[in-house]
């Protein structure tokens, strides 16, 4: 099992906070995600004072973006890549400038990071390619159990052309391969350079 670490490198938020939306996360991709995609993948938090516990896939938090990261561009809340192993950041200023809760968007980068690891996942309907990064197309929050904001997301049943199936988990989404309103969906018409739907 593969196991993303929370890291909080940032001076607004509390180890505990960290800890408490890295196990709602853990709760969210083994109860919720895993029902739809099959994946098997742990969430862990890792306090300030510590390195990034060997093979952890590291998910970063700071208190802002910065010019020398490649991994968070200037004026993201997150973003996710590979280096060697999957890699994410989250810029907790951004997050507050956009009024988006800085939960919802470590769930969003983490539920991503669970079912596309190597961020070059994509499914193919209709002559596109359609990226799998689950979370995009639909942006409004998910509240937990825990009364968490936490991201919403896609299904499988989302890339298809037609489908009687749920296509997000929180009933947001109404027509397949088409974003919620604020969402976006990457594709590359076979053939084509890339374009965000």
């Amino acid at each position: 099992m593969s196991t993303i670490c929370l890291v909080n490198r940032s001076t607004l938020i509390s180890d505990d906070e960290v800890e408490c939306v890295a196990m709602a996360i853990a709760k969210q991709i083994a109860k919720e995600v895993h029902g739809y995609w099959s994946v098997n993948v742990d969430v862990v938090s890792v306090e300030k004072k510590d390195p990034v516990p060997f093979r952890m896939w590291p998910l970063f938090l700071y208190d802002e973006a910065m010019p020398t990261n490649d991994i968070l561009p200037i004026g993201a809340c997150g973003s996710h890549t590979v280096r060697n192993t999957p890699i994410g950041a989250i810029s907790l200023k951004q997050c507050k400038a956009d009024n988006i809760p800085w939960s919802q968007t470590a769930s969003h980068e983490a539920v991503e990071m669970a079912v596309n690891p190597s961020g070059t996942v994509y499914r193919l309907v209709n002559g596109r390619m359609w990226l799998q990064d689950i979370c995009n197309p639909c942006m409004t929050p998910y509240i937990s159990n825990e009364r968490l904001p936490l991201s919403n997301f896609v299904t499988p049943a989302w890339f298809s052309l037609v489908s009687a199936q749920r296509l997000d988990l929180d009933n947001k989404v109404l027509i397949p391969l088409t974003p919620e309103a604020g969402g976006y969906a990457p594709s590359i018409a076979i053939g084509q350079a890339s374009s965000g739907v």
